[in-house]
């Protein structure tokens, strides 16, 4: 029934690619959070 072997993989690709531009947007954001925070 599997036709495409490869479609599981190039959605997990998708799904992570998209965490990780989410992961990235929120660590800039807090970048530079942390950059206007007095310690």
């Amino acid at each position: 029934c599997d036709k495409h072997p490869d479609s599981k993989m190039i959605g997990v690709t998708a799904i992570m690619r998209k965490m990780l531009l989410l992961i990235y947007s929120l660590w800039k954001s807090g970048e530079e959070y942390d950059e206007t925070r007095d310690f």
